[in-house]
Parts: structure tokens; C-alpha cells; sequence
């Protein structure tokens, strides 16, 4: 009596009378038609017809940088952290992730994040603006604080030259 089987797909066991035999099985290939695609792909001299701008596409490895016209309407530093909360790249992430994941207290990333601005609303402090920025992946708050004061990169360097 001979008894066949396959497992997998690919190899099986075949028994016959009592003996055992390890049996492959093979299939073939099929060809697959593949469309080539245009010269302009290419060659990246030539200039691509289709062009797409990305929002917001800014650094991988470190928060990205906000546009200056987002930030123009920003008028208080809790609007900042507002603003740097609703920009983050994780739109999944909420405030009990915040607290769990990142070291923050939920309830005081409420206080940051809350719409009122009562006097007894907490704020964001100074030395966790780095990492809210890093979880957020933008640099909203840095940004607003450095415009607020007109502070250019370009007045850093200069007075960067003047000291040496």
C-alpha cells in the first residue's frame, strides 16, 4: 500500500510497505512580464513630469522644522506647545503615551496642552522642551521662543566671529 503526502508545499514524505522516503517536489517557473519605465525615470538630468511637494518633510533623525507662516499666528508660549503638539509626526500618540513612554506626568502634559490658559495651568518647563520636541518631531516651541526675540542663525554666527 503506498501513501503520499505533501507538507508545505514544497516537500513531503512518501511511505511505501514500511519504508520511509523523503520526496521534493518541484515547480516550475513561470515568466513574469515586467512594463520598463519612461527614460526620465532614469536619467535624473532630464526633468521628471510628475512632481509631488510633502508637507512638513524635514529631518529623520532630529525634529523637523516648522514654516515660518504657521508660526506668525502664534502669540503666547502655551499656543507653541499647542501648535508643536498638533504638528507631531505620530498622529497616534496621545497624552497617556506621553507619560507612559517619554517620563512626563500625564496630568501636567494635560495642564500644557489645555485650550484655557487659566493662571493655574501648568506650563511645559524649559528643560523638557528637547525631548516634548523630540516626541513630537518638530521644533515648534525653539523656533517660536527664537522668533519671539528676532534671533536669527545667521546673528549667532556673527557674534560667534566677533568673539574670536
Amino acid at each position: 500500500m503506498a501513501v503520499a503526502s505533501v507538507r508545505g508545499g514544497a516537500a513531503g514524505w512518501a511511505q511505501l510497505e514500511g519504508l520511509t522516503y523523503r520526496a521534493f517536489i518541484v515547480c516550475a517557473a513561470q515568466p513574469v512580464h515586467q512594463p520598463v519605465q519612461p527614460s526620465h525615470f532614469l536619467n535624473p538630468f532630464k526633468e521628471a513630469t510628475l512632481q509631488h511637494t510633502l508637507p512638513l518633510l524635514g529631518r529623520i533623525d532630529a525634529p523637523s522644522v516648522v514654516p515660518p507662516s504657521l508660526l506668525k499666528h502664534i502669540r503666547c508660549y502655551r499656543a507653541a506647545v499647542r501648535l508643536c503638539w498638533a504638528l507631531r509626526r505620530a498622529k497616534g500618540l496621545r497624552v497617556s503615551d506621553l507619560g507612559r513612554d517619554h517620563g512626563f506626568t500625564r496630568q501636567h502634559v494635560s495642564d500644557y496642552l489645555n485650550d484655557d490658559d487659566l493662571p493655574t495651568r501648568r506650563s511645559l518647563p524649559a528643560e523638557q522642551i528637547h525631548l516634548f520636541e523630540d516626541v513630537c518631531g518638530n521644533t515648534a516651541i525653539t523656533q517660536w521662543l527664537a522668533g519671539r526675540h528676532r534671533f536669527t542663525l545667521l546673528e549667532e554666527l556673527q557674534a560667534e566671529r566677533a568673539l574670536a
